[in-house]
């Protein structure tokens, strides 16, 4: 690395404004070895290259002003190599150590913020607050972004400031890197499919598809769209599938039309014919030969009519909705009623949530919305067995597992309507509801509602873990760490932490800057991953 590029001064700069940037460096290390002592042995280390490279500034001026280059040349070859030489012992595997990384953030950053980036504290860096044309404060903030490998984050900042050919530069490596990173992701959620471990493989394939991943988007519509390792959601499921269809997946285009044929009311025959016709023009055998069936392209109407004749009750709703749609109203009702006298599900639970809104004064009826809660409970509904749970609360608004964590001045009707509540999660818990395992696991593990029971609460985070809850991730590693329903295992808890804090779990986050900082048997001290989660978890940020 150049020695002016070390000193964060220019090559018209003199020998003046070198021994004022050396003196500044120094001064900036000194200053924050005193403040993070952790960092002593780095900042001797960076004083002395700072002190190298203003060595090799003052050799050239001296040779320079004693006009020794004149007319030798066999002592200018001499003094070029081992200028060289010198220059390359410059370069470290710390921040800012390669050129590539020092020549783009120099220009951007005050002497002291470079020095807290080089000695690993670059979450103690304030970016500055972004304004209009405030482009500076956009490449600082992409820069650290791209320190703790946040490259989609770094590459927004980028893309927000005018075409020069660095930021350029900087843009077009953090797209490689996010694609880079979306393809390990999504590798990575594969192998955990072919395996069947759905609730594993979803966070990985869902990281992917926010990084614009195609294939992963279209996987995720899937397990969406099935309730395969996540809660089930059509909708959600379809708006991957079309976003990885405009993209250019293959796989995407089929599974809409297969969506279509079989059954899902949200995929119109139109829709179906669209992406069919896509994926045959990609050379899908299987959807050229669907063309030649043809699509049903009559009135939605008239095929849902055609299927409640046939004693189709789903066909019911799809039928109100439709002529919703079409602002009809009068008849949609009629439809609705017929679809929740035979116990069609979402029929049932608009009228649950229509009589237990205060709001709509002639129809609110507490006794008639529980009447559908548990009918649609009684189907199985995730959605109505929560909402039976919560509306088990009559005197408080806070749920059990927040109560659990204090006690005081719980009456024994509270405790009742608690318990009451805790039996409902515990249902939908035991039926595969993901989000509320990990308030299952806090019942258990306080002791309230129910009885303390630490291998209960254990299991439960297991579960949670095992179907990709990032919070029960979290609380796995703590069971683990303090040998609570298990025996203590430090890796295993290193393990399920760094999951939950890659995740985005605060509190997984902090428990990874104590054991780093403070390190543990097994598990050396790491001041760079102990700063890293640090600056994961935003202490010290605005």
């Amino acid at each position: 690395m150049k020695a002016e590029l070390v000193l964060k001064i220019s090559m018209l700069d003199n020998i003046k404004k070198a021994e004022n940037n050396r003196n500044e460096w120094i001064t900036a290390y000194k200053k924050i070895a005193k403040e993070y002592p952790e960092t002593e042995n780095m900042s001797l280390l960076l004083i002395d290259r700072i002190n190298k490279a203003f060595k090799i500034i003052k050799n050239r001026e001296g040779i320079r002003l004693s006009g020794s280059f004149c007319g030798d040349t066999a002592f200018m070859d001499t003094m070029v190599e081992e200028e060289a030489k010198a220059e390359a012992e410059l370069d470290g595997d710390f921040p800012l150590g390669n050129e590539l990384d020092a020549e783009f953030a120099l220009p951007y950053f005050q002497i002291i913020d470079l020095a807290k980036i080089q000695l690993g504290l670059a979450n103690r860096v304030n970016p500055g607050v972004y304004c209009e044309y405030a482009y500076d404060v956009l490449i600082r903030k992409g820069f650290l972004y791209e320190l703790d490998g946040r490259w989609q984050d770094a590459l927004r900042c980028y893309c927000g400031v005018p075409t020069s050919s660095s930021v350029q530069n900087r843009e077009y490596y953090c797209r490689r890197k996010v694609e880079e990173g979306g393809e390990r992701l999504y590798k990575k959620g594969m192998e955990l499919i072919k395996e069947l471990n759905w609730g594993e493989a979803w966070y990985p394939l869902y990281k992917a598809a926010e990084l614009e991943h195609t294939e992963a988007m279209a996987e995720i519509g899937y397990m969406t769209a099935y309730g395969l390792g996540c809660g089930r959601s059509i909708e959600e499921g379809l708006a991957y599938f079309l976003r990885a269809a405009e993209k250019g997946s293959n796989y995407a285009c089929q599974v809409i039309w297969e969506m279509h044929d079989n059954g899902f009311y949200d995929v119109k025959a139109a829709e179906a014919k669209k992406w069919c016709e896509a994926a045959a023009k990609q050379g899908d055998k299987k959807s050229e030969a669907r063309l030649e069936d043809g699509f049903d392209l009559r009135p939605v109407i008239e095929i849902l009519q055609e299927q409640i004749d046939k004693g189709n009750i789903d066909a019911l709703w799809y039928m109100a909705m439709e002529l919703l749609s079409t602002k009809n109203d009068e008849k949609a009702v009629e439809y609705i009623e017929m679809a929740a006298e035979k116990g069609q599900l979402d029929a049932l639970l608009f009228y649950a949530e229509l009589y237990e809104n205060p709001s709509n004064d002639d129809l609110y009826n507490e006794e008639k919305a529980d009447e559908y809660y548990r009918k649609a409970a009684e189907k199985g509904s995730e959605k109505a067995i929560l909402a039976l749970g919560d509306r088990a609360l009559k005197d408080t608004a806070v749920p059990f597992w927040k109560q659990a964590k204090d006690l005081d001045g719980v009456t024994e009707n509270l405790r009742e309507q608690h318990t009451a509540q805790f039996a409902w999660y515990l249902l939908a818990a035991e039926g595969g509801c993901v989000e509320v395992m990990p308030h299952i696991v806090t019942a258990y593990h306080y002791g309230y509602p129910t009885e303390k029971d630490q291998e209960q609460a254990f299991l439960w985070a297991s579960r949670g873990a095992d179907s990709g809850d990032s919070y029960a991730m979290y609380k796995v590693g703590y069971f683990y760490e303090n040998a609570l329903g298990c025996d203590k295992d430090m890796t295993a808890a290193l393990m399920f932490y760094i999951q939950a804090a890659e995740a985005g779990i605060s509190d997984a986050m902090n428990c990874l800057v104590d054991i780093y900082t403070n390190g543990r048997p097994g598990i050396p001290a790491d001041k760079e991953k102990a700063n890293r989660y640090l600056f994961m978890s935003g202490v010290g940020r605005d």
